[in-house]
């Protein structure tokens, strides 16, 4: 009748890209959970606690909350549609999270480079910044 090796090569064809999608799927969740909730106790520290509000930390509690976005809503998005292998989501949010893509890379890599000068002007410079507002208004200017 058939060459019953070809059938089970069409098989592991068929199922194979499905394995991948579903491995990526559950990465992609792994990584969207875990940055959510890492994110959030960076979050939580940085409001509780005093003396981590400083200069460099205030920068790394913006990052924190960039990366909050991207692991709650963009994330948590891609790996619906990996899993589900539809694009249900249209409309509005399709465009809106390419937008939210765009805005929390571009933030990412600008509070990078102001953390990057900050640290550059305690260690090369020896210049104390303490946290005062005016401080880190001209910081940000």
């Amino acid at each position: 009748m058939g060459n019953p090796e070809r059938k089970e090569e069409v098989y592991f064809q068929s199922i194979m890209p499905s394995i991948f999608v579903t491995i990526n799927g559950v990465i992609s969740g792994c990584i969207s959970g875990f940055g959510g909730i890492g994110n959030i106790l960076i979050i939580v520290a940085f409001l509780k606690t005093k003396h981590l509000q400083t200069v460099n930390n205030i920068f790394l509690f913006q990052l924190a909350i960039v990366d909050f976005t991207k692991a709650v809503f963009i994330l948590t998005v891609k790996t619906y549609t990996q899993l589900s292998e539809n694009h249900y989501i249209n409309g509005f949010y399709c465009p809106f999270s390419g937008f939210l893509s765009c805005v929390t890379f571009i933030h990412s890599a600008l509070l990078l480079a102001a953390i990057a000068v900050v640290r550059y002007v305690k260690i090369v410079k020896s210049v104390p910044i303490c946290c005062g507002r005016s401080n880190i208004a001209r910081i940000l200017l």
